[in-house]
């Protein structure tokens, strides 16, 4: 009878004790997810930044902010190591949250300068063909003047008999 209330008692103590390690296991397991998803998104805004630069947008600014969200998620993965929970999700949603608006306006600078670029490249072919095109006019111009004043110049010169002659 002894050995029963001994094995009751330590059933009952393992069910009181249990839901409380699993609530910890399964809110360490989402703050470990937070971290993941803000980590995950880091890497994504930086390699949209990344290739915003490439194409020749400025991303001072951008850069800027993504180290603000680098700093929150290291913040939360201190935390999390350090075992105070209480600050992880919070400032690994906040680093997450920094981290999607750099991704979206990356992105969006990175067609922004696309476009201007091409725009840019459309404007300079349109002018480059307009300035040949005057310049080569001129030049006929001028030419067509020298090659009436050389032809004058020939026809002063020529002898006085010549014009008989043939």
């Amino acid at each position: 009878m002894k050995k029963n209330k001994i094995i009751f008692v330590s059933i009952t103590i393992a069910m009181l004790i249990l839901p409380c390690l699993c609530l910890s296991f399964v809110k360490a397991t989402g703050e470990t997810e937070s971290i993941d998803l803000a980590n995950s998104s880091m890497e994504t805004a930086f390699t949209n930044v990344q290739a915003a630069q490439q194409v020749g947008a400025n991303v001072t600014q951008l850069l800027a902010r993504l180290n603000n969200g680098a700093v929150l998620l290291t913040q939360a993965i201190n935390s999390y190591n350090g075992g105070n929970m209480a600050n992880v999700t919070i400032n690994a949603e906040n680093a997450r949250s920094i981290a999607d608006q750099v991704n979206n306006d990356a992105i969006n600078l990175k067609n922004n300068t696309i476009n201007q670029s091409k725009n840019n490249f459309l404007l300079t072919t349109l002018l480059s063909v307009i300035a040949a095109s005057i310049f080569v006019f001129l030049l006929v111009l001028v030419w067509r003047r020298f090659k009436r004043s050389y032809l004058n110049k020939k026809l002063a010169l020529r002898p006085e008999g010549a014009e008989n002659a043939s």
